[in-house]
């Protein structure tokens, strides 16, 4: 869709709204923050990716590069440095697009907008393997960053050349890891299973082998939405990475919760619904992991998912996202999430004026509300032996992922876990399964929803 169409819809579906009250919210907001940047220029279109950025050549678009970094994007951020400066700033993030675009003079640049970024303990960005230099790593020790991702997507060229995305052989990628190391920067990459359902099973098991030899921190494993057809190849995606010895090294990143303790992958019912596992290597810490060099996860890709942010004050509870060019997918957005409401915005860049829409309100009474009714259908099934323990799972899921027309729907639930074996607690997980057929199993678990 052309950008302008898409501007077009935003205005019929979302509320427009203005930069005073995207500042009023952000002042009333006192949490944690994230910031989020985005770089929307690519130098090629790949065509699994949802995230299109904007085909960039830097002879035939210098004008465009030099208006984008330095003019409109200081003048976004520039109304919100007050806030930046007063607020617990835990993370920045640099996203795109395709951030290694930028020369190391423009990410010096870029990184000098904000006060003391240096000393923000989470500093995060996206690279192409095809597309730095060590100029740029440079800066980015200079800066403290603690984490860069590398999205190789795969190393096989005849599927990157199918999806239009330059090929980077994995000895250059090996290079590019061992270049960050000597910078003490943690090292992510990033591989997708079935981007096209050519070979799918061979390249993809060639790649998990591939990895193995390279340093890595975390490795986040993807599957293509679209190309994942039946429930055989979701198991076939898991199955591969049990059958890899990746596991020897790497857990997952939830392995240590105390609901899904001891799982070497997720649960089915995450499984299903998650598009992207990430794996850490055993010698990192998870709560380092969560804390400084994946802070943003639970909250980058939609506002509505922060209802499961969790609790404290080294945890990101709202964002702030800067940066917008001919970006149909609404990506650049901010959120706050704080009690009683969360609240999406995006910034939509309208012949380089920006312009800000509400995207996603809700509001806690709301969900509560819900959750009452559905915890009443519980009640009315007798008395809970003791051993079993309750918990809400309250998320939201986003309708049409793959269009502009994305509406956000509160998804209720609750889920019950036992460890005994007790024959009352059995006959009282009977009597809940036939009163909710469409109910979900995970060991000695149960996940019911309205």
């Amino acid at each position: 869709m052309k950008y302008e169409k898409a501007i077009t819809k935003f205005r019929e579906i979302y509320r427009p709204t203005t930069r005073e009250e995207v500042l009023r919210e952000f002042e009333q907001d006192d949490g944690t923050l994230g910031i989020y940047v985005h770089n929307p220029f690519c130098v090629s279109i790949c065509k699994y990716c949802y995230y299109k950025g904007v085909k960039f050549d830097y002879r035939r678009d210098s004008e465009l590069y030099e208006r984008y970094y330095g003019d409109y994007l200081p003048g976004v951020i520039e109304p919100f440095l007050p806030i930046i400066s007063a607020r617990n700033v835990l993370s920045y993030f640099f996203g795109g697009g395709t951030p290694s675009l930028m020369s190391a003079d423009t990410m010096r640049e870029v990184f000098w907008l904000f006060p003391d970024l240096a000393n923000a303990p989470s500093k995060t960005i996206e690279i192409h393997p095809a597309i730095w230099d060590e100029g740029q790593l440079d800066v980015l020790a200079q800066f403290g960053f603690s984490c860069a991702i590398i999205g190789v997507q795969s190393f096989d060229q005849a599927v990157l050349a199918r999806q239009n995305r330059p090929h980077v052989p994995v000895e250059a990628v090996r290079s590019l890891a061992a270049k960050l190391k000597e910078r003490g920067i943690a090292v992510a990459v990033d591989l997708i299973y079935r981007m096209d359902a050519l070979e799918a099973e061979a390249i993809f098991a060639q790649d998990l082998q591939d990895l193995l030899s390279i340093d890595f921190d975390v490795v986040s494993l993807s599957h293509s939405f679209e190309d994942i057809k039946s429930d055989d190849h979701l198991d076939e995606f898991y199955g591969m990475i049990e059958r890899s010895s990746i596991l020897d090294g790497y857990r997952w990143e939830h392995a240590e919760s105390k609901h899904l303790s001891g799982c070497r992958l997720p649960p089915r019912q995450i499984k299903k619904c998650s598009k992207s596992m990430r794996l850490v290597a055993k010698a990192i810490d998870l709560d380092d992991f969560h804390t400084r060099l994946f802070p943003f996860i639970n909250i980058m890709d939609e506002a509505s998912q922060a209802w499961g942010t969790p609790e404290g004050e080294k945890y990101i509870k709202s964002i702030l996202g800067f940066g917008s060019y001919k970006n149909p997918r609404k990506n650049t957005f901010s959120h706050i999430h704080r009690k009683g409401k969360v609240i999406e915005f995006i910034e939509v860049n309208n012949d380089w004026r920006p312009e800000y829409y509400v995207v996603y309100e809700r509001h806690a009474h709301e969900m509560f509300s819900r959750t009452t009714a559905l915890l009443g259908r519980l009640d009315a099934i007798g008395q809970v032996p003791e051993g079993i323990k309750l918990h809400t799972l309250n998320k939201t899921r986003m309708t049409r992922n793959e269009s502009i027309y994305r509406r956000p729907e509160l998804e209720i639930g609750v889920g019950l876990s036992w460890k005994d074996e007790d024959p009352r607690i059995q006959e009282f997980i009977g009597r809940i399964k036939g009163h909710f057929p469409n109910h979900q199993e995970f060991g000695n678990g149960l996940y019911i929803g309205e």
